[in-house]
Parts: C-alpha cells; structure tokens; sequence
C-alpha cells in the first residue's frame, strides 16, 4: 500500500534526511577520534536520541502504510468477509496496546519532569527526550484506529481455505531451476 498525502512524503523525507544526518555525523566522529585524537563529547548522545526519534517516527508511518510485520496466514485462509474482520480486530489490538504504552510513557515523562533529571552530555531534560516514546505511541495508536476505518481495507484475498502460490507453476519441459532439459550433446530436447 503506498501512501502518498503530503504528509507521509514529509515523514518520509524527515526520516531520510534523518537517517543521513546521523550517518554523517557517526563517520565525522569516527574520521575526528582516530585521525585526530579529538571528537565531541555529546556525539554518540545526540545520535542515540536521533535514533530514537527516527524509530518512533518510522514506526508511526509504518502504521499508517500498514508495513509493519505481521502474521497473516489466518487472514489468508479465511474467507475474504471474515477476513476483513480479523484485521479490524488486530488493528484494535494493536491501538489498544500503543495506548496503554503511551499511558505510562506520559506518567514516566512527569516522573522525570519532577526530578528534573538532564542527560549527561548534552544536558538536555530527559523528560523531554523521553517524551518521544509516548507521542510516538500516541500517533500509532491514532493511525491504527483511522486504519480501522480506511478504505484501503478491502475484502480481498485468495479464496477461502486457498493459500496464494508463491512459486509459478512449473511448465512442460522445464526443470526444478526453471532452465530447459539438455540433451547429452549441449542441445535442448524437445
């Protein structure tokens, strides 16, 4: 399923650039710490955080695309009605479960923000990096209620009972590599 609102291509290009701008600021490290004995002491910190924020945010979009990883050969041999169904349920499941993380992601979050607690290098609050986990959680669970109701779920699917094929039918002639038979002499036979 591809996406393409202005606002998932906004995601897409954040992440990227995202991605990119760690990597280039892991290889400056790397070039600075052993060609010049030197380096910032709240790189490999800010990078972490960077992570962070970059799973979250994939994940959020991976949501709404609905290409997260999945068990579905249930889905595949039930009729294409019931079918239906049983995402719908797995879609509520999943939301269920973002929200009662984000729950407790926002009661850490005020914990951290009563203590007043700052990360070692770069001394930013924790409350405000880890706020990153529960918003995170929060949109994935929006984006699986919103999926609930989207037309891109449709009663499609093999027929009841009948898994997809995931290998073509062999043709006459052909081998298990799928090359034609040879004859002794390098020639094909007929």
């Amino acid at each position: 399923m591809k996406t393409t609102s202005r606002r998932a291509r906004c995601e897409g290009l954040f992440l990227g650039w995202l991605l990119l701008g760690m990597a280039l600021f892991a290889f400056l490290q790397v070039v600075l710490r052993y060609l010049f004995h030197t380096g910032f002491s709240w790189g490999e910190e800010l990078n972490r955080y960077l992570c962070i924020l970059l799973t979250f945010t994939g994940a959020v979009l991976g949501v709404e695309r609905g290409s997260h990883f999945s068990m579905d050969v249930l889905r595949r041999v039930l009729p294409p009605g019931l079918s239906l169904w049983v995402e719908r349920l797995v879609l509520l499941l999943s939301a269920m479960i973002y929200a009662v993380t984000a729950w407790y992601g926002f009661i850490q979050v005020a914990r951290l923000h009563r203590f007043a607690s700052h990360s070692p290098a770069l001394q930013l609050p924790m409350s405000g990096l880890y706020l990153i986990i529960p918003l995170g959680c929060t949109l994935m669970a929006w984006r699986s209620l919103k999926a609930i109701i989207s037309p891109r779920l449709k009663c499609t699917g093999p027929p009841a009972g009948e898994l997809p094929r995931t290998t073509p039918e062999p043709t006459p002639g052909d081998t298990k590599s799928g090359r034609p038979k040879k004859d002794s002499a390098g020639g094909q036979k007929p």
